[in-house]
């Protein structure tokens, strides 16, 4: 028996398969109902999800660059076929951000975690890894094409003094106040509560606080403009810390 899971009922809807899956359009029962049966469990599916919304984030980010992407790649490549790999510490091999590096060792602890729970089995292992490989091919290539559209951006619109300033707001929220802000970019829609869960489930502030901007970066049925995206990230935001606002947005 799995045990139960908070959240993940025994049949899902296809928005969350879709979410996770990156899964074509489409909102049909059939679409989720494939997706979800390439999992032996609720648990296997849930933390299937997790990790593969966690890979299209870091891929969006604007924090990482295609040489971070590709070497997130190779990491679970090589977990995928090197057993002996897994557990090992990630240590880059070449320069990157801190960023870059917290967010692949974190990856890499979900799935080294997946691989190795007595929950799982050798097929849910072999769905995922199927599953990651469609997500890289998927959108690596537009990695460079983000990177273009970013700068493109006037200085002075909301969308990119974020992007600017996503430090800030890494090093300057509270724990408290990160949640309360997650939960009203969720109440107010520029966040499904999927994505919701998905960030709550972050093991410390920093953690929670990356996840939260990266999902923004990231578009989606709910963030078809960055723009109003961002607005809604700063009303948000002179709500928990206006002193925090004023210094992201210099308003």
């Amino acid at each position: 028996m799995f045990p139960k899971i908070p959240g993940v009922p025994a049949f899902v809807s296809s928005e969350r398969a879709n979410q996770g899956s990156g899964a074509s359009k489409g909102n049909s029962s059939t679409t989720a109902k494939d997706f979800y049966s390439k999992f032996s469990s609720p648990y296997a599916y849930q933390r299937a999800v997790w990790i593969l919304d966690d890979i299209k984030n870091f891929i969006n980010s604007t924090q990482s660059t295609l040489k971070d992407v590709q070497a997130l790649r190779r990491a679970i490549h090589e977990r995928n076929f090197s057993p002996s790999a897994i557990g090992k510490k990630f240590v880059p091999k070449q320069p990157c951000t801190p960023y870059a590096e917290q967010q692949t060792a974190e990856i890499l602890t979900d799935f080294d975690s997946f691989r190795c729970s007595r929950y799982t089995t050798l097929g849910d292992g072999a769905a995922l890894r199927r599953l990651i490989n469609a997500k890289f091919r998927n959108n690596e290539l537009s990695k460079s094409g983000t990177t273009v559209y970013h700068t493109a951006h006037s200085e002075s619109s909301d969308y990119q003094k974020l992007v600017e300033n996503y430090d800030k707001a890494v090093d300057g929220l509270f724990a408290h106040q990160v949640s309360i802000l997650t939960n009203n970019l969720a109440h107010k829609l520029t966040i499904s509560s999927a994505e919701l869960e998905s960030i709550q489930r972050k093991s410390n502030k920093s953690a929670k606080v990356r996840s939260l901007l990266d999902t923004l970066i990231t578009p989606s049925k709910l963030r078809k403009s960055q723009e109003k995206t961002a607005l809604s990230f700063k009303s948000a935001l002179k709500r928990v810390h206006p002193e925090l606002a004023r210094d992201m947005f210099h308003r």
